[in-house]
Order: C-alpha cells, then structure tokens, then sequence
C-alpha cells in the first residue's frame, strides 16, 4: 500500500494548484473502507471523497490516471459550486 503523501504528490501532479496537504488538502487511509479519504478545503468550505485504493495505486504505479483525475477534479468542481 501506498503513503499518503505518495498518494498527494499524484494528486497534485494532476491538480498543481489542488493546495497544500494538512492544509488545503487532507488524505488519510480508511482501513473499513480500503480507500483513500480525501477532504479539500477552501475558505469555509469542504468536501471529502473516497478515493478507491485501486485507482490511487494504478495511477501511482502505472501512471494511470483516469480514476484518480476524474474523482478529484469532480470534486474540485462541486466545491466551487457551493
């Protein structure tokens, strides 16, 4: 399994302006779950998603992306539009 900041370095390769982690960005692991929760902020304003451990490890190892760029950048999206 991967770290999380492993996990936030493919994130912002995809994303550059996504924040910093532990600020703007929060990614912890939910062993329940077996995914990623990723939780952006921005201003007052959060969302979180899971992020399937299938799709941040092909993307991390692989370089496969699609997964990982389409749950976050939706997520981005909804958070502009709250």
């Amino acid at each position: 399994m991967h770290t999380k900041k492993e996990v936030y370095s493919k994130i912002k390769e995809v994303y550059p302006d996504i924040g910093d982690l532990g600020k703007d960005i929060m990614i912890e692991y939910d062993t329940k779950e077996h995914a990623w929760v990723v939780d952006i902020t921005k201003g007052a304003k959060h969302l979180k998603t899971y992020l399937e451990e299938s799709d941040a490890d092909v993307c991390i190892d692989r370089g496969r992306c699609f997964g990982l760029g389409l749950q976050i950048g939706q997520l981005r999206n909804n958070l502009v539009q709250m």
